[in-house]
């Protein structure tokens, strides 16, 4: 299979390992993120996806092994230093505030970011400001129509959408975007690439994902997991292609 693309690396973890007593999580995973990618992560339920996006976020600690972003090294650093640092991780489960409006989730999320702690506490000039900032990313992700609707109002994948759009407040450097299009149905799943098309050739973005027509369609570059290891890495097309992968996860389905 071939070699990974080689550009400017922005994340990059160097044999890091986790084990829960006995059961091995993750196994001296070694990974690379360049600056700009747009990467997928695939593999079975129990692969380790989850434990690896937990150890790259900081909300577990490797036993071993090394995390570094933009060439520091992040593997000790709790979860909000590395947000502070670019690397934001969008959840498998909304954690919009749903009886708030559109408009005011990411006005919260640009009041964090500059350090205003909330809209109550950030004063008026601050909220005016941050409802600014948050109205013009919804601008940016073409989801302005929606600023002054009720999160629990809203179809489940325009929902994703918003959790994207908060994500970005945080002028992250990494995106790292669990099953963003887990429960959605397959036309606003169309809607989550569309909008990932859009980002920033400055932001890289790692997706998590079991809908294997938006991996396909999205990545230039898949790594595949299984029992806590890699198994391989490659293009769409070497992916689709190869045996091991099949076996494991991908059967007999096939992809564009």
């Amino acid at each position: 299979m071939a070699n990974t693309p080689q550009s400017e690396t922005v994340l990059e973890t160097r044999g890091i390992c986790l084990s829960f007593g006995a059961l091995e999580a993750a196994k001296h995973l070694s990974f690379k993120l360049p600056r700009g990618g747009r990467r997928a992560l695939i593999g079975p339920n129990g692969a380790g996806k989850t434990t690896f996006i937990n150890l790259l976020t900081g909300k577990l600690m490797p036993d071993s092994g090394r995390i570094l972003l933009n060439d520091n090294d992040i593997s000790a650093l709790p979860f909000h230093a590395r947000v502070k640092l670019g690397l934001v991780r969008t959840f498998q489960i909304s954690t919009l505030l749903r009886k708030m409006t559109v408009l005011e989730n990411v006005q919260l999320a640009a009041l964090e970011q500059h350090g205003r702690g909330g809209i109550l506490l950030g004063g008026r000039s601050a909220q005016a400001e941050a409802a600014e900032e948050a109205f013009a990313m919804l601008v940016q992700l073409n989801l302005d129509a929606y600023a002054s609707k009720l999160v629990g109002e809203l179809a489940y994948g325009i929902q994703r959408l918003i959790e994207i759009a908060v994500a970005l407040t945080s002028r992250p450097s990494v995106l790292l975007l669990d099953e963003p299009a887990a429960g959605v149905a397959p036309a606003e799943s169309r809607l989550i690439v569309d909008v990932i098309d859009q980002l920033s050739s400055d932001i890289s973005v790692l997706l998590i994902e079991h809908d294997m027509n938006l991996v396909f369609r999205f990545a230039d570059w898949i790594t595949v997991m299984a029992g806590g290891a890699i198994l391989c890495e490659g293009s769409p097309r070497e992916i689709a292609a190869d045996p091991r992968v099949k076996e494991v996860y991908l059967g007999a389905r096939t992809y564009d």
